[in-house]
């Protein structure tokens, strides 16, 4: 099982956007004391974050549609690991709600950050050994949450990794995600991002705070 190494620099956490969703405007009154409350909560998230990602291509004995022309797939899961949602629920249960706010929407921003390195990484691995791909398929998105089971176990057959999959199928740490590529030889068929990152168009979750207008 291939381990990408990621990096994830919580500098670049957009925090105009993070204002947005939680109704603060950079321009009200109230903006200079969450800007300094933001800018704890950064340096607090940077210190909290372990990012990993790991990838797996195999056989295809999927029973998922969108997969269905590709004799293989490419597994995929990260996350920024447990400490920095034990954080937040500690902030919560302080009373800190403005702070635990700030800091579970960081936490959101750097997983994506995370996600889009694995994707990096996958990209370029495809595209050295001349092979398409499908478009992104996300469980609990655009295909059934259950997924995230076969890729766990794909992942997790050689060696231990930080992330389990529930009962309910959800992941932990909850700070995850995993996605599938459906996967053949074909040179001419180079992979972009559009194929392999998060593409909100495709995805089924329409009241996302990070969705992005299409």
């Amino acid at each position: 099982m291939p381990v990408a190494q990621v990096a994830v620099d919580v500098s670049q956490v957009d925090r105009s956007h993070i204002f947005r969703t939680m109704g603060t405007a950079e321009d009200s009154p109230s903006a200079d004391e969450m800007g300094e409350l933001y800018d704890q909560m950064l340096t607090e998230a940077a210190q909290l974050i372990v990012p990993f990602a790991a990838y797996e291509i195999v056989d295809n004995t999927l029973d998922e549609p969108a997969l269905a022309e590709y004799p293989q797939v490419l597994m995929g899961m990260c996350t920024i690991g447990e400490a920095i949602s034990t954080r937040v629920r500690a902030l919560f249960a302080e009373g800190a709600y403005p702070e635990a706010m700030l800091l579970d929407h960081i936490s959101d921003a750097c997983v994506g950050a995370t996600d889009r390195a694995l994707c990096a990484h996958v990209l370029e691995v495809l595209r050295q050994r001349g092979i398409g791909c499908s478009r992104r398929v996300s469980p609990g998105e655009n295909a059934p949450l259950a997924l995230q089971r076969d890729i766990h176990t794909a992942l997790s057959a050689k060696q231990t990794i930080p992330m389990q999959v529930r009962e309910s199928c959800m992941m932990d740490p909850v700070k995850s995600q995993s996605f599938l590529l459906g996967c053949r030889h074909d040179p001419q068929a180079a992979p972009d991002m559009k194929h392999i990152g998060h593409d909100c168009t495709h995805c089924k979750l329409k009241n996302c705070p990070w969705r992005k207008p299409s």
